[in-house]
């Protein structure tokens, strides 16, 4: 855990807060993509147990195939800084062409974008 006097600035006196901030976002827009990507995979994998009739929880499999994807990032002030800089305040895990992605790899119909 931080102390309350830490000083991220501190630790990187060649970068001036700008560059600093820059940096971080494009850190998480890394991870970001691959969370993206490690979604579309469990969505993949879940499918596909879903389809074999001699996997024991197929069923289950079926209706809970979105379910559990990942955390909720949005109440972090952090996050909604990076969304803010990055994408006008939009959260890039709920743009409508990824969620409609996630929704056709659950369908059987993966074009493998993510």
């Amino acid at each position: 855990m931080l102390r309350d006097d830490y000083i991220a600035w501190d630790e990187c006196p060649s970068a001036d807060r700008c560059e600093l901030i820059q940096e971080f976002c494009l850190l998480v827009d890394e991870m970001i993509r691959d969370i993206k990507h490690l979604q579309a995979e469990v969505i993949r994998t879940r499918y596909t147990l879903s389809e074999q009739p001699t996997y024991p929880h197929a069923d289950g499999l079926k209706s809970d195939i979105l379910s559990d994807l990942g955390g909720v990032y949005e109440e972090y002030p952090a996050f909604q800084e990076y969304m803010r800089i990055m994408y006008d305040g939009g959260n890039p895990l709920a743009f409508n062409d990824f969620v409609q992605a996630l929704i056709d790899i659950a369908r059987g119909r993966d074009e493998f974008k993510y």
